[in-house]
């Protein structure tokens, strides 16, 4: 008998495998993860709600296998404004293409708040936006020099502090920011 896991997680992305699985890519404080939802296609699956991408549950394991999830955060509210959606899909991108080493726990804490501000918050987007990725950036042991965001951010500014981070990030980590021209067309 396999034993039982339980852990608190971002549905990243869901893959199709097999008639009526699928593989879940997570991301916890432990990092990057992959289990198998089985049967999670079918017409009387339970936990399909739970297991959407960009929600965070607890989830319960056996082995590579989900036993059980619980909804923590629910990320459907994204969908009734694109551009929140899309920062929210390029948090997830970031999260299964970097490498976090000894930082997975505070980006997995950094990567559940700014959900939690997309779905809930006032806040501006480029706020969150950079302030998500500035302190990804310091957490995975870069900085940018002289890099402060006003309290009153204009969107020339915006557009120039999300410009260094765009390009701190293809400098020191060789990795392109998804989605960053929604914030250049504005």
């Amino acid at each position: 008998m396999k034993p039982t896991k339980a852990f608190e997680a971002i549905v990243l992305r869901q893959v199709k495998t097999g008639e009526a699985d699928l593989t879940l890519t997570l991301f916890s404080a432990d990092g990057v993860s992959y289990i198998t939802a089985k049967g999670a296609l079918k017409p009387t699956a339970k936990m399909k709600a739970e297991i959407q991408p960009l929600n965070v549950c607890e989830f319960q394991t056996s082995g590579q296998t989900l036993t059980g999830a619980n909804l923590i955060l629910n990320a459907m509210p994204l969908a009734r404004d694109i551009n929140k959606y899309y920062v929210a899909c390029a948090v997830a991108e970031t999260l299964r293409k970097l490498e976090f080493d000894n930082s997975a726990e505070k980006v997995f804490a950094l990567s559940k708040q700014v959900l939690t501000d997309l779905i809930g918050s006032k806040k501006s987007l480029f706020v969150l936006f950079i302030d998500y990725y500035y302190e990804v950036l310091k957490t995975l042991g870069y900085a940018i020099q002289d890099f402060a965001v006003p309290e009153k951010l204009g969107l020339a500014e915006a557009k120039q502090l999300i410009s260094a981070l765009v390009h701190a990030f293809r400098a020191y980590l060789d990795f392109e920011i998804p989605n960053t021209q929604i914030f250049f067309e504005v």
